[in-house]
């Protein structure tokens, strides 16, 4: 196979002394944004092109519902030096894991009742459970429908079998306790900075 690219397109041309010149005087004008608002802006460049999302989102969910919540919080806080966006970019983790957990936690669930319903057992089969009012309250539910059967039954096939929904309970809360003390230390430098 033959190539149509010569040296020139390869190695490049050898610049003058003239243009090397030229090149420092024009980079050195080049300093970064002057004013507040350009340094605002520029400091949120990182965030605007989704480095994160391709972290923090898992295949099949939308990173766009990241982006607009990682956007309402940064301009929310409007972080104002490197510690503060450090910070706010700590919260928008943090509060991301928080939310992605609930959703994580409806899906085992969800994967749960799928499994029992699929293994032919016979819950559909059997009469709707009741428990005699007189033991009840006055305007107490006396049954149990059977969407929840359904979950408490996958509440009790996690817990007795791979125990995910109390991992995810330990590292929600833990989750939750670094938003805290994050948001916490967030308000603090805040305010000693006014």
């Amino acid at each position: 196979m033959s190539s149509k690219t010569n040296s020139n397109q390869i190695i490049g041309k050898a610049r003058s002394a003239k243009q090397i010149e030229a090149s420092q005087k024009n980079g050195s004008k080049g300093t970064g944004p002057k004013t507040e608002e350009g340094k605002q802006r520029s400091s949120m460049n990182a965030l605007k092109y989704g480095i994160y999302a391709e972290r923090l989102v898992p295949i099949g969910q939308d990173p766009q519902a990241y982006d607009e919540y990682r956007l309402r919080v940064w301009q929310q806080w409007d972080p104002q030096d490197t510690l503060e966006e450090e910070l706010t970019l700590q919260l928008i983790r943090y509060g991301w894991k928080i939310r992605f957990y609930e959703v994580l936690e409806g899906s085992l669930y969800s994967s749960e009742i799928l499994n029992y319903y699929q293994s032919n057992l016979p819950l559909d089969f059997r009469k709707t459970r009741k428990i005699d009012q007189t033991y009840l309250l006055d305007h107490a539910k006396n049954q149990l429908n059977k969407s929840d059967e359904l979950l408490a039954i996958a509440f009790q096939q996690n817990i007795n079998e791979n125990r995910a929904l109390l991992v995810l309970n330990q590292m929600e809360m833990r989750a939750f306790a670094k938003f805290h003390k994050t948001l916490e230390t967030l308000q603090q430098y805040k305010r000693k900075q006014k």
